[in-house]
């Protein structure tokens, strides 16, 4: 899809026909074959601006997408990854300077300090100076407890993460042959080591702060885009859980996105093959015009004759490219990995094409379904897309139920979100939905979660927790 070959080559023909043009004008040569020198450049010129301008509209899709469907996670993908790479980064010059003095240090220390220095965007082209970095010239001078205990705490990080970090940012070709397995249990042992050594100050922490960031980027506001990728219940700490869920949505948001933008890739290149048919039928028309005009125009009737018999044999077929296409390129409402509820089914969109779409159910199954049906019939619930979300549960209850119970068992939930801020939202409702017969009255609880539903397991976990509380 490289406009610039097909601008080139437009351009080229336009030349020649241009120079050929004033040839013939200065030497005008002999002979009636020109004439059909002529009728040649012009087919050609008029096939390469087709052509051109086929190419031009496919780029105009393809970015115009890209920008609107993708951008945004992209750009907090990248600088989730930045933000890991940056810890490993600016704990890596402390490293080197660490390794001249001490060249006898342990043999799993100076591989992990190997891997580190491999990676993509360490080494010295590229220092990160930060305030607390010692002067070289005041070397001599006793650090005091809280620079020794910052300056472990980044040798730390640096030696126990740098392998880590390049099989989950980096995409280290060692972790990722072993699959998701193996990737996703480097997620959590890169979120578990992170934690330990971050918190690693005096007196240690059950949770991290900003200010533990600061350290490994260059300003404070740098470190704190990064400190919110983390803290997503933004109560102002991470806790160990937080940084371990964290990591593993970055790494899984990356690979949603790569299979995304593969399947990207393969729509539009079926829609390149549609728009490349249909310049060719306009071509071989524009040929026979230049050709043969009085024949082709007589033509048209019975061609239009043609043309109607086959619309009824594919009607619809392109009916439904031409829905397909809409569904895809405008509508556009889920993306590879995104969980979404169709017909009160939770389904993971596992990969989607020009007609259709495959689906993963939680328990595994895979569902591939028409795009036209998707477009013209079902309702899709976007749940990643999707904010905080509310959940409710029905509860059944004797009729003599007095009020007070109910109104101890809303408080005693309330008390309940209100200590799990982290899990909830501050949401926490009771009402009564029927009283049956006088013989039981069912009750409606609604409950708010801090974030939607895209972590399934998660939400399954919030909400038996919810049920277990006293």
């Amino acid at each position: 899809m490289a406009v610039s070959f097909w601008l080139k080559l437009a351009l080229d023909i336009s030349w020649s026909w241009i120079a050929l043009s004033v040839i013939r004008a200065i030497v005008k040569p002999p002979g009636s074959y020109w004439v059909y020198v002529n009728r040649v450049m012009q087919a050609l010129f008029s096939a390469g601006i087709i052509l051109l301008v086929e190419k031009l509209f496919l780029q105009f899709v393809a970015i115009r997408f890209h920008e609107e469907a993708l951008a945004d996670r992209l750009a907090e993908n990248h600088l989730g990854l930045k933000a890991l790479d940056r810890l490993s980064n600016a704990a890596g010059s402390k490293i080197k300077a660490f390794k001249k003095k001490h060249k006898s240090g342990a043999a799993s220390r100076n591989a992990s300090v190997e891997l580190l220095s491999a990676g993509p965007g360490t080494g010295t082209n590229s220092p990160i100076s930060r305030p607390d970095t010692p002067d070289p010239a005041h070397a001599h001078k006793p650090l005091s407890e809280k620079e020794k205990a910052k300056k472990k705490r980044k040798k730390a990080v640096a030696s126990m993460l740098g392998g880590a970090i390049t099989a989950v940012a980096l995409k280290d070709s060692k972790f990722n042959k072993r699959g998701e397995i193996g990737s996703l249990h480097s997620a959590r042992r890169l979120a578990r080591d992170l934690f330990e050594n971050l918190r690693n100050v005096d007196p240690e922490r059950r949770e991290l702060t900003v200010e533990d960031f600061h350290p490994f980027f260059k300003t404070e506001e740098d470190a704190q885009n990064a400190f919110n990728l983390f803290d997503k219940d933004g109560n102002g700490d991470i806790s160990k859980k937080e940084m371990r869920e964290a990591v593993q949505r970055i790494y899984r948001e990356r690979k949603a996105l790569t299979a995304s933008l593969k399947d990207m890739s393969a729509v539009v290149a079926k829609l390149d093959g549609v728009l490349i048919s249909l310049a060719l039928i306009l071509i071989l028309f524009i040929c026979l015009l230049i050709f043969n005009r009085s024949n082709t125009l007589a033509s048209l009737v019975p061609m239009a004759t043609i043309i109607l018999g086959f619309s009824f044999i594919f009607g619809n077929s392109a009916k439904t490219l031409f829905e397909s296409l809409i569904f895809i390129f405008s509508t556009h409402v889920y993306d590879v990995g995104d969980l979404v509820m169709i017909d009160e089914q939770a389904l993971f969109v596992k990969e989607f094409g020009l007609f259709s779409t495959t689906f993963r159910r939680v328990d595994g199954q895979e569902i591939i379904a028409p795009n036209s049906l998707l477009a013209s019939v079902k309702l899709i619930h976007n749940v990643r897309r999707s904010g905080s979300m509310w959940e409710t549960t029905d509860l059944q209850v004797s009729y003599d139920t007095p009020l007070e119970v109910l109104e101890r068992l809303r408080q005693s939930l309330k008390k309940y979100v209100a200590a799990n801020s982290r899990e909830w939202g501050g949401g926490c409702e009771i009402n009564i939905s029927k009283m049956e017969y006088q013989n039981a009255i069912h009750l409606v609880v609604a409950m708010e979660h801090r974030s939607n539903w895209q972590d399934w397991g998660g939400r399954w976990n919030r909400r038996n927790a919810f049920m277990k509380a006293r």
